[in-house]
């Protein structure tokens, strides 16, 4: 009786032991996708109060005050264009965040940028960085650009080509040099670089002659 007592038992453990367990749930995580780029620039206004060696910005979302030194990004020449108290500015900040290594000013990056065509050598191509990310081609039939983004000191252009169907292709270019006139680029992939200008209006000049136009009468021979 006793050995049919203690063969139940075992049964039952053996049993209990064979139970399926489910197994702990592991939190799902979104691939990461290797092609976009995460951006570690602050993005503000400059502050009054701003040095030749120490900027101070305005943070767009937060409207914190951060003061960034900025000696190491003018040593590195990574000051691209100037900048004055009020300047949208992008600034990519090094590890402990109490400097800058690189600071693009956006009001200088606005404006229709226009070099010589790769084709005839003569006529003038480029692009129009607008306000709010936007972007226009500048008499270039088969290119257009669409957008533009500053990532961690990087302008990225977002452009469609007709020869491929609409669609989007978006180029990583190094800016080497922003000052009030001229933008010098370095295409990251390609290694080419391009070199604008400020499209300038084209003013007819009056040169204060008048021209005696002929009339009817002068030909009037009866």
């Amino acid at each position: 009786m006793k050995k049919t007592a203690l063969a139940a038992v075992a049964a039952v453990m053996i049993m209990a032991g064979c139970q399926f367990k489910e197994p702990p749930k592991v939190p799902y995580e979104e691939p990461v996708d290797p092609s976009v780029e995460v951006d570690s620039a602050f993005y503000g206004y400059c502050g009054r109060g701003s040095t030749l060696n120490e900027l101070i910005i305005i943070n767009n979302a937060s409207q914190d005050t951060m003061i960034f030194n900025v000696e190491e990004a003018r040593r590195n020449r990574r000051i691209l264009g100037e900048y004055s108290v009020g300047d949208q500015l992008y600034v990519v900040p090094n590890e402990d965040r109490s400097g800058a290594i690189c600071v693009v000013n956006e009001n200088m990056l606005l404006h229709e940028w226009v070099t010589l065509s790769p084709y005839d050598g003569s006529s003038l191509v480029g692009i129009n960085i607008k306000s709010g990310g936007d972007a226009e081609s500048i008499d270039q039939i088969d290119l257009n650009y669409t957008r533009w983004a500053i990532v961690n000191g990087r302008l990225l252009l977002t452009e469609t080509r007709e020869d491929a169907s609409d669609i989007e292709i978006t180029q990583r270019y190094n800016i080497i040099r922003l000052t009030a006139d001229s933008l010098y680029l370095s295409n990251t992939e390609e290694e080419e670089t391009f070199d604008f200008t400020v499209k300038k209006d084209v003013v007819e000049e009056d040169l204060g002659i008048e021209l005696d136009y002929d009339t009817e009468e002068d030909y009037d021979l009866f």
